[in-house]
C-alpha cells in the first residue's frame, strides 16, 4: 500500500503544477477480466505484454514467431488496481486532482468505486477532481477494454460503409497506429498505464503552464512574453518574478503583480534581452538556451510552498518558405532568417512497448543523429507525440524536429465526438511541446492525402458519389479545419503543413511542389540513380531495406532460423515483398551472396549504395532541393527494415554512408548526362571557403592515370558546379578505375570523396590483402595492396564495438585510421577484428 503525506515532491513530469505532485506508480496489480486467480504484480509505467512477460506468463514476444502466439492478449480485457493512503493534511487541501499522463487506451477509471472517467485516447492527459471521493484509505481500479475488439465494434456500426486504410481499420482508435502492425513492426495492440500517475494537491493556486512567445528577434534585441496559465481558488493578488538563472548578472529580470480571478487565468510578463544569443542548429552556430527561473508570491510576499519553476528558453525564428518559382513552388526552412538545407531521417517509436524505452535510448538516437551530421528528425505520424526527453535532447543538441500529428495511412472518422477528442489531444500535446526551440513544424498527417488521391482508395472504398463526398469532406474537416485551428489556438509561431507528402510520387507535381515521398526506389525497383530525374523540392521519405546485424538477430532466433525462408525470419520481415525486393536489388548491384552471413553483408552494401547515391544526388540539386530525410533512422524491434540503426543500436553499413553524405561540405560527381560530366561541391555552411580541388584518376593498383587541379571557392550555402568536359568521355573502360576528389582550404582537407564509374558488381576487383596496424588499444590502421570496396569490420566476440568508420573503401598504399568505442572494456587486439570486402562475394 502506498502512503501519501504532504512531503513535497518537486516533479517536472509531463504534467506539472505549483503545489504537491505525488507519484502513484507503485504497488499496482493486474489480471485478466473475469479471472478469479490471484492478482499479479504490475509495473507502472508499463503495458500488459511487458507485465505478463515480467510475471513469466509469456515468453519474449520478439523471439522467433512468438508474436502470432500472443494474439489472445490483444483480444482480452484487463484490469489493474492499487491501494494508497492519504493523511489528514492531504485530505484538507482545497483541491485534489488525480492525473494520468497516459492511459492506453480504452480505460474506465474508478476511485473507491466511483467512476471518474471513460478514457478513450492514449495521447491525452486525464486530469480528474477527486476531492469528493478521496479517503484515508483508497482503492484505484482501472478496467482496460481491448482496443482490438473496440475497433471491430466501431467498424461494424459504420458497415457497409468503410473508411479507407491500407490494412486494419485502426482509424477509429486514438492510439499509436503502429501498434496494429506496420511493414516494419509487429502487431502488439497493447493496453496499460503507459505514463506516470500523480496526485496533485493545492490550496490557493496552481500554475498549469508557462509559455514563452518570441515577439521580435534580431541581433540587437529580443522581445519576449512569458504567458502563465494559473488556476486560482479565489480572487487574489500574486506577484510573479522572472529572470535568467545565472551566476553573473542576468540578461533579463522582471517582476509584476496581477489580480487573479477565481478559476482559470492567463497573465503575461513582457521582457527584453539585449544582444541576444540565438538558438541555431549545431552546424550553423550554438543552440543557445537561456535558463529561466520563475517564482510566484501571494499577497503577503510568500512564495507558495517555496516552489520555483525552471525552464529553458531558446530564441529563434522558423519559417517554411513556399513561393512560386521557375520550377514550381519552393519548400524550404529559414532559421533566424537563413535558408537551411535539412539533412536527417524519419523517427519512429524506439520500441513496440513504449514504457520499455529507457532514457539512454533517446540519448543514443540523438547522438546517432549528431554523429551523422543530421540537423532534422521527422517524428512520424503513426507513432506518438514523443517523450519530452527527445525534444529536450534536440533542444540542447541543435537538431530541428518535424512533428507529424498522429494520423497515418488511413482516412479518419467525421463524427463530432472524434473531432472533439482530437482537439483535446492536440491541446495537451501542443501545450506540452510548444516551448521547444527544436520543434520546427506541425504536419497534419503522414500519407493520408496521398492514399486518398493516389492509392486507388476512391475506387476501392467509395462505393457511391455520396461516400466519396463524405470521405473528402471528412479529410477537409479534420486536416484543413480542426487540426490547424486547434494548433493555432495554442501555437501561432510555427508553420502548419496539412499532409506529408503534398503530392503522390507518381504525380509530376511531386518533383516541383511541396515535400515528396519517393518510393519508386524500393517498392517499384527503380535504381537509386532515378533521383537524377525525380528529386523533389524537399524529400521527406525514401529508403532502402537491409538486414540488421547478425548479433541482433541472434537475440531473437536460433541458428537454424538463419535463412530467409524460415518462419522466424519471415516473421521478422514485415514487408509483404521484402525479401524478393532485397534479392532484386542485390542482383542489380552486387554479386550473389554465398550464405546467410554474406546475405546480411550484401543487403547492407545495397542500402549503403542506395542512400549514398540518393543523398549525393539530392544535395547536388541545392537550392532547387532543400531537404532530404530518409526513411528511417531507428527500429522498434529486431527486424529487416529501412532503418540505418538496428534495434540493438548497431550502425548498419548505410549509417556510415549517411555520415559521409551529410557532411557540411561534400563532392558529388554527376554522370547523368553522358556528354557533360560535372563535379559538384556543396557547402551547407554560412561561411565560404577559397581553396583547391584536386581530382585524380587511378587504376586499382593505385597508379595515377590523370589529374585535374583547380582553384575555386566553395561558396556558402551554394552548390558549385565544375564541368569536366571531355575528361571522362575519352575513357573507354572505367570498371577498373576509381577517382578521388579532395577540396583543401587553408591546408585542411574539407571534403574528400572516392568515385566509381559502374555498379559495384561490375568492378574488376581482385582479392585485397587487408592488414591491421595497431596504433593504440582503441585505434588502428587498415591497409590494402589494391583497391578494396565496402570493407566491413566486425568483432564477433564483442558485438557492442562501434567502429568510427565501416563499409569503407581502402585505397592502395594509403592508410585508413579507425577508432573504436565499446560498451565493454576490452583490448581490441585480444579480440580478432574480422574483415570482409566486396571481393569476397566474387570468389
Amino acid at each position: 500500500m502506498v502512503r501519501i503525506s504532504t512531503l513535497l515532491l518537486f516533479l517536472l513530469l509531463g504534467s506539472w503544477a505549483w503545489g504537491q505532485s505525488l507519484l502513484l506508480n507503485n504497488h499496482w496489480q493486474f489480471r485478466k477480466v473475469g479471472d478469479t486467480a490471484q492478482w499479479l504484480d504490475a509495473t507502472v509505467p508499463g503495458t500488459i505484454h511487458t507485465d505478463l512477460l515480467d510475471q513469466k506468463k509469456i515468453t519474449d514476444p520478439f523471439y522467433r514467431d512468438n508474436e502470432h502466439k500472443l494474439d489472445w492478449i490483444d483480444a482480452t480485457d484487463w484490469e489493474y488496481q492499487t491501494t494508497f493512503e492519504a493523511d489528514g493534511a492531504t485530505l484538507k487541501k482545497h483541491h485534489i486532482e488525480l492525473v494520468f499522463e497516459g492511459l492506453d487506451t480504452y480505460a474506465d477509471v474508478y476511485l473507491n468505486g466511483h467512476k471518474l472517467v471513460e478514457a478513450d485516447n492514449m495521447f491525452r492527459t486525464w486530469k480528474m477532481d477527486v476531492k469528493p471521493w478521496l479517503q484515508a484509505k483508497n482503492k484505484l481500479y482501472i478496467y482496460f477494454h481491448s482496443a482490438h475488439n473496440r475497433v471491430k465494434t466501431l467498424a461494424s456500426k459504420d458497415a457497409p460503409f468503410t473508411w479507407p486504410t491500407i490494412d486494419y481499420p485502426r482509424m477509429y482508435v486514438r492510439k499509436a497506429q503502429y501498434s496494429f502492425g506496420w511493414d516494419w513492426g509487429p502487431k502488439f495492440t497493447t493496453c496499460g498505464i503507459w505514463k506516470n500517475v500523480l496526485l496533485q494537491t493545492w490550496n490557493d493556486f496552481q500554475v498549469n503552464d508557462v509559455h514563452f512567445e518570441i515577439l521580435t528577434l534580431n541581433n540587437k534585441q529580443a522581445t519576449v512574453k512569458a504567458h502563465y496559465q494559473i488556476e486560482a481558488n479565489d480572487s487574489m493578488n500574486v506577484t510573479i518574478g522572472l529572470q535568467e538563472k545565472t551566476s553573473t548578472k542576468p540578461s533579463f529580470a522582471s517582476r509584476m503583480t496581477f489580480a487573479l480571478q477565481k478559476g482559470s487565468n492567463v497573465v503575461s510578463i513582457p521582457f527584453t534581452i539585449n544582444n541576444p544569443q540565438k538558438w541555431w542548429t549545431y552546424q550553423l552556430g550554438k543552440p543557445y538556451l537561456y535558463a529561466t527561473v520563475s517564482s510566484i508570491a501571494n499577497a503577503n510576499g510568500i512564495v507558495e510552498d517555496s516552489c520555483v519553476l525552471e525552464k529553458k528558453l531558446g530564441l529563434r525564428t522558423i519559417e517554411l518558405v513556399q513561393e512560386k518559382d521557375e520550377v514550381g513552388q519552393s519548400f524550404y526552412f529559414k532559421l533566424n532568417g537563413e535558408a537551411v538545407y535539412m539533412k536527417g531521417a524519419d523517427f519512429i517509436p524506439c520500441d513496440a512497448f513504449l514504457p520499455s524505452i529507457k532514457p539512454v535510448v533517446y540519448q543514443q538516437q540523438v547522438n546517432n543523429a549528431i554523429q551523422t551530421n543530421m540537423n532534422m528528425l521527422r517524428v512520424w505520424g503513426g507513432g506518438i507525440y514523443e517523450s519530452d526527453l527527445l525534444y529536450n535532447l534536440c533542444d540542447s543538441a541543435g537538431i530541428l524536429i518535424w512533428q507529424d500529428c498522429m494520423f497515418a495511412c488511413a482516412m479518419y472518422p467525421d463524427d463530432e465526438a472524434f473531432l472533439k477528442n482530437v482537439s483535446a489531444e492536440l491541446a495537451d500535446n501542443v501545450t506540452r511541446l510548444r516551448n521547444h526551440p527544436s520543434l520546427a513544424i506541425w504536419c497534419g498527417n503522414n500519407e493520408v492525402d496521398e492514399g486518398w488521391n493516389n492509392w486507388g482508395w476512391k475506387q476501392k472504398f467509395a462505393e457511391s458519389p455520396a461516400d466519396e463526398a463524405r470521405i473528402t469532406a471528412a479529410y477537409k474537416k479534420l486536416f484543413l479545419e480542426t487540426i490547424p485551428t486547434t494548433i493555432a489556438q495554442y501555437d501561432k509561431s510555427r508553420p502548419y503543413h496539412p499532409s506529408s507528402p503534398l503530392f503522390g510520387w507518381t504525380r509530376p507535381e511531386s518533383v516541383t511542389h511541396g515535400d515528396q515521398h519517393y518510393w519508386g526506389m524500393w517498392g517499384y525497383e527503380r535504381e537509386a540513380e532515378i533521383f537524377h530525374e525525380k528529386t523533389g523540392r524537399f524529400i521527406s521519405e525514401y529508403g532502402m531495406q537491409s538486414m540488421p546485424q547478425l548479433s541482433t538477430l541472434q537475440q531473437v532466433a536460433l541458428p537454424e532460423d538463419m535463412d530467409t525462408a524460415s518462419e522466424a525470419m519471415r516473421n521478422h520481415q514485415k514487408h509483404p515483398k521484402g525479401f524478393p525486393l532485397l534479392q532484386s536489388y542485390i542482383k542489380q548491384y552486387l554479386p550473389k551472396p554465398n550464405n546467410f552471413i554474406d546475405y546480411i553483408y550484401a543487403t547492407q552494401c545495397v542500402q549503403h549504395y542506395a542512400l549514398s547515391t540518393s543523398i549525393h544526388i539530392h544535395r547536388s540539386k541545392m537550392p532547387t532541393n532543400m531537404g532530404t530525410l530518409y526513411w528511417q533512422l531507428n527500429d522498434c524491434w529486431p527486424v529487416a527494415s529501412w532503418a540505418t540503426v538496428d534495434y540493438a543500436n548497431n550502425w548498419k553499413g548505410a549509417m556510415y554512408a549517411v555520415k559521409d553524405a551529410y557532411a557540411d561540405l561534400i563532392i558529388t560527381i554527376d554522370s547523368s548526362d553522358a556528354k557533360n560530366w560535372t563535379l559538384n561541391i556543396t557547402n551547407d555552411l554560412l561561411t565560404s571557403y577559397p581553396g583547391t580541388l584536386l581530382f585524380t584518376l587511378h587504376d586499382f593498383s593505385g597508379k595515377e592515370i590523370d589529374r585535374i587541379q583547380l582553384k575555386l571557392t566553395a561558396t556558402k550555402q551554394t552548390n558549385t558546379i565544375i564541368d569536366l568536359g571531355n575528361w571522362m568521355r575519352k575513357r573507354t573502360e572505367t570498371n577498373g578505375l576509381y577517382a578521388k576528389a579532395e577540396f583543401t582550404s587553408d591546408k585542411k582537407i574539407l571534403a574528400s570523396q572516392v568515385f566509381n564509374f559502374c555498379k559495384p558488381k561490375q568492378l574488376k576487383l581482385s582479392q585485397p590483402y587487408l592488414q591491421i596496424q595497431p596504433i593504440t588499444a582503441t585505434s588502428f590502421y587498415v591497409t590494402s595492396n589494391v583497391y578494396a570496396k565496402y570493407v566491413q569490420l566486425s568483432m564477433p566476440t564483442n558485438p557492442t564495438v562501434h567502429f568510427s568508420d565501416n563499409y569503407f573503401d581502402v585505397l592502395p598504399n594509403e592508410r585508413k585510421r579507425i577508432t573504436i568505442t565499446s560498451a565493454k572494456t576490452t583490448d581490441i587486439f585480444s579480440n580478432k577484428v574480422e574483415m570482409k570486402s566486396l571481393a569476397d562475394l566474387m570468389k
